[in-house]
């Protein structure tokens, strides 16, 4: 792809492949490469061809099984995003657990940004998880995922995390970069109820994490506003449920959360795309959030439907609407 400027030293390095050289030291925080422009008679793509993955791997069978994926991926797209559950329901919540999948992670050929989910840490009560305290394990996470400025995988890129902000310093895991006019922001949004705990007493977790998700969410949209970002990509693990017509409802623990995102995106001027994970797969080329409908709202949800060995594909391309082209890639059979 001559002339592409995402796609440049890693030829020769990685398998022969035409990769992005994103080098994470060269660049302003937060702040990938310069642009992309036409592909020998294919539509026109801004920005990185985006693989998104969740709740994966389950177990360690289909750790062995992503291993491979990640090859594929890293020959597919220029970037990948986990949105969480890196271990499975089944799984316990031990350091030993973490780091096996840290470096599993780590084996990405591309950056690799990764979220958290409610297997990670909100259900580590459970038995079957260990008995741990929650709010210890996703301490124990950010110490582990989250503390570096940059992403995850064996090509890294610099990413503005919360947690530079001396009020948030405790949420590393929501971060925030940019490409090509576009605007990424992750938000820690787990699955499993938010974390919300139904006995008395408030649920102070799930409300200071709110407070931080809210702040960030508005800034990342101010600062897409006031760099003319042509769309902005949110990524969370929590299907929240836009079905449910009634987003001032005390008893879903998401309703907050679906309220800014129509604030916030009833105002933006561009496309915005929500991806987050979900048991079955979902595209909504147009949201409809609590009665009202976003005409430049595009959600996608990534179901696990082959464990380790698919992939969702995304490109942004110009002149479209929405702009987002969405395509489901499998890895190829192991030798």
């Amino acid at each position: 792809m001559p002339g592409n400027s995402w796609q440049r030293t890693l030829a020769g390095a990685l398998l022969g492949v035409c990769l992005l050289a994103l080098q994470p030291l060269a660049h302003a925080a937060g702040r990938l490469p310069p642009g992309v422009g036409l592909r020998d008679g294919l539509p026109p793509r801004i920005g990185p061809a985006i693989a998104v993955i969740a709740d994966v791997p389950g177990n360690e069978a289909q750790a062995r099984v992503l291993l491979r994926t990640l090859d594929d991926i890293g020959h597919d797209s220029d970037l990948l995003i986990h949105l969480g559950n890196l271990k499975g329901e089944n799984e316990r919540c031990d350091d030993a657990v973490y780091l096996r999948r840290r470096e599993l992670l780590e084996s990405s050929v591309v950056p690799l940004v990764l979220l958290p989910g409610d297997n990670d840490w909100a259900d580590c009560a459970l038995q079957v998880g260990g008995n741990y305290a929650p709010f210890e394990r996703l301490t124990r996470m950010r110490e582990l995922f989250f503390e570096r400025p940059d992403s995850l995988g064996a090509t890294r890129i610099a990413l503005s995390r919360q947690s530079e902000t001396s009020r948030f310093r405790g949420y590393p895991e929501n971060a925030r970069w940019s490409a090509d006019g576009l605007m990424f922001v992750a938000v820690n949004v787990p699955g499993g109820q938010n974390n919300f705990q139904r006995g008395a007493g408030r649920n102070g977790e799930l409300e200071e994490r709110a407070l931080a998700n809210n702040a960030w969410l508005r800034q990342a949209f101010a600062v897409a506003t006031r760099e003319e970002a042509r769309a902005v990509i949110v990524a969370f693990h929590a299907d929240p449920d836009f079905s449910r017509q009634d987003i001032n409802d005390r008893s879903d623990a998401y309703a907050g959360f679906k309220q800014q995102l129509i604030q916030l995106a009833g105002h933006f001027k561009g496309q915005v795309l929500l991806l987050h994970g979900s048991e079955k797969p979902l595209q909504d080329q147009m949201l409809t959030v609590g009665g009202k409908r976003l005409p430049n709202v595009m959600r996608v949800g990534v179901h696990n439907s082959q464990p380790g060995e698919s992939w969702l594909h995304i490109e942004y391309q110009a002149g479209r609407n929405p702009g987002f082209v969405v395509h489901t890639r499998s890895a190829r059979p192991a030798s």
